[in-house]
């Protein structure tokens, strides 16, 4: 599944390739950045 990921935190964003930010780390979108993903599925803004 293709994922487009607009982070406007302040923080990183950690992408997965399974729901519930499981499976595999497939990427990080830094603070107001934007990303495509072509396996991703979850994010997890990180602290």
């Amino acid at each position: 599944m293709n994922l487009v990921v607009n982070n406007y935190t302040n923080s990183p964003v950690a992408v997965f390739d399974q729901p519930g930010c499981g499976g595999n780390l497939v990427g990080m979108v830094w603070p107001v950045n934007n990303g495509f993903f072509p396996r991703g599925w979850s994010v997890r803004v990180m602290q």
